[in-house]
């Protein structure tokens, strides 16, 4: 009786099964997630098909649709076919190994299917000649022989099957966070529309899961061509206040994240940030400070280069930043270079500024770096002089790299010499390169598309690959830092960048 009680309450309640079937028990850690996770359950349950259902970043999408109401529909008709797609075939692949893995190691939910399910699903499939693997997909007990397993998983842009035919189609993570340029943007969609012929379904069956990654992107597309209907959920309620997120998360998300990134993914709202003053600087967040002798002293360096622009048919120039980093959590502007320079000429650029300002390390952008680096070793060995210089860039949009500064701006963490910084350009120009940076680069900015070299090149100081060091405040605890005001008053740490 015990096992038939369940047995219909996890075919009937998608709540019911995610958390005590499923072991989701993290949707009823606080009330205010109890009630989001019950009220989606119970509309994706009610009318699960042919929706578009946009939900915000950390909004258990995936979760209840992917992996839950996928599950729940295989233990209600084990005849059933799913076929899974994503931005690539990795991806798809990893919402079908989290099936595979509760399918072979949920002991109660296999003990309560076991007309379904397999207890040694390796094993038995082999015997079975079933297929049971995330390349050739995952098969349940069934009658039917199909050339699909229960479940399979494809990539839109790297490779969709031919032959094949599945009953409902699933799409999740189609647009990719690292992949929003126009052209990917159209390919997938196109590769969308592609994959609707792979339905086995009269009419067709789809559950489209996402969330808005870029402007006009694919979601946005399907949206105004009216494929599906919409379910979008902001994560702010009817009230205007967090939904599901707690006041702490959604507070973190506001102040930290750029605004056309909080705008899209959690407020869902794209218009939200098509205005200058969501999407870009403002002029009141530039703040200064004045050099001194001492002022270094405890600070860690770098210098983060932006070498594009050699050729004289290029827009670009040579960008360069030397930065300090205080235990104040302030970026400190210790230089700036902005030129069209030849290979040999970047090199004593970055020779000079290496040498003036004993960096931890240079960050060069990963492409370029491809193509100079031979001759910066062979300078280096002449020299013997060693630095290091740490490769970065890649998988993130120029605007999306730039977007990364707009919380420090905002924040009044990056600072600038009081006093400016002049510089003689090749071409004899004379310029106060902080002037340059803010009203060709920085207040335009996203408009400006062809000035962006200072600010892409300023951006890979939040580069994950470069793996900044803060130092601290002499004397604190492991991982303190000076709390004097909004960011602390003391940059100095009174060590050296050792401390750090």
């Amino acid at each position: 009786m015990q096992r038939e009680h369940l047995r219909w309450l996890g075919q009937h309640d998608l709540f019911f099964l995610l958390v005590y079937l499923l072991n989701r028990r993290h949707f009823v850690t606080d009330e205010r997630k109890r009630r989001w996770t019950f009220a989606r359950c119970e509309e994706v349950q009610n009318d699960p098909d042919n929706h578009l259902d946009l939900w915000h970043r950390e909004g258990y999408k995936s979760e209840i649709i992917t992996f839950g109401k996928t599950i729940q529909d295989i233990l209600n008709d084990p005849e059933i076919t799913f076929g899974f797609f994503s931005h690539t075939r990795p991806m798809a692949k990893d919402f079908l190994v989290l099936i595979k893995r509760e399918f072979e190691f949920n002991e109660l939910l296999k003990e309560t299917f076991d007309d379904i399910l397999w207890q040694d699903p390796k094993y038995e499939c082999r015997a079975a000649s079933v297929s049971w693997s995330e390349n050739e997909g995952i098969t349940v007990k069934r009658r039917g022989n199909p050339k699909e397993s229960t479940v399979e998983a494809y990539g839109l842009t790297d490779g969709q099957p031919t032959g094949k035919r599945y009953k409902v189609l699933v799409y999740d993570d189609v647009v990719s966070r690292d992949m929003i340029s126009p052209l990917m943007i159209n390919l997938t969609t196109e590769q969308f529309d592609n994959s609707l012929l792979l339905t086995a379904s009269d009419p067709v069956k789809f559950r489209y899961v996402g969330t808005f990654q870029e402007f006009g992107d694919t979601s946005q597309q399907l949206i105004q061509r009216g494929v599906g209907k919409l379910r979008l959920h902001s994560a702010l309620d009817a009230d205007n206040k967090p939904a599901c997120l707690s006041d702490e998360k959604f507070g973190f998300f506001k102040a930290t994240l750029p605004p056309k990134v909080f705008a899209l993914q959690v407020l869902l709202d794209p218009t939200q940030a098509k205005s200058p003053e969501e999407v870009g600087f403002n002029r009141d967040w530039i703040d200064w400070w004045e050099p001194r002798d001492d002022s270094l002293v405890g600070m860690n360096r770098y210098v983060l280069v932006d070498p594009a622009g050699n050729s004289p048919e290029s827009n670009s120039h040579f960008a360069m930043w030397a930065v300090a980093l205080g235990a104040d959590k302030r970026v400190r502007v210790l230089d700036m270079w902005l030129d069209k320079l030849d290979l040999e000429e970047r090199w004593q650029t970055v020779f000079e500024a290496v040498q003036k300002y004993d960096p931890l390390k240079v960050a060069y952008e990963k492409v370029a770096m491809q193509a100079d680096i031979e001759h910066f070793r062979y300078r280096q060995r002449e020299l013997n002089q060693i630095f290091t210089i740490v490769q970065v860039g890649g998988g993130f949009s120029k605007d999306g790299r730039i977007g990364w500064l707009i919380p420090p701006f905002r924040d009044r963490r990056i600072l600038f010499p009081k006093d400016g910084i002049k510089k003689k350009l090749k071409n004899g120009t004379e310029l106060d390169l902080v002037q340059e940076f803010l009203n060709s680069e920085y207040l335009l900015w996203p408009f400006n598309a062809r000035r962006r070299d200072l600010l892409d090149a300023l951006s890979r100081l939040f580069d994950p690959s470069l793996n900044v060091v803060w130092p601290r405040k002499y004397g604190a605890p492991y991982g303190e830092y000076s709390s004097s005001g909004p960011f602390g008053n003391n940059a100095n740490s009174g060590g050296s960048w050792m401390s750090g």
